[in-house]
């Protein structure tokens, strides 16, 4: 599962809106939405992304659907 699929699935588990959480990181929707779709994030805006899911980088990369 890529990255932005890892983000959506986590922002749903939290009731989070992609708007909810592009104000918690300070970024646009319309970035949360490519990420999402793409999986193409940088380093310090995934970092900031997984304290606002409240999820450890090494539980993240282990994330899997189901």
């Amino acid at each position: 599962m890529h990255t932005g699929k890892k983000i959506k699935m986590l922002r749903t588990l939290r009731s989070l809106s992609q708007e909810e959480l592009a104000e918690k990181i300070s970024k646009t929707r319309a970035l949360v939405s490519h990420i999402e779709q793409t999986g193409k994030v940088n380093h310090y805006t995934l970092m900031m992304i997984l304290k606002v899911l409240k999820v450890t980088e090494a539980y993240f990369e282990k994330f899997e659907e189901g």
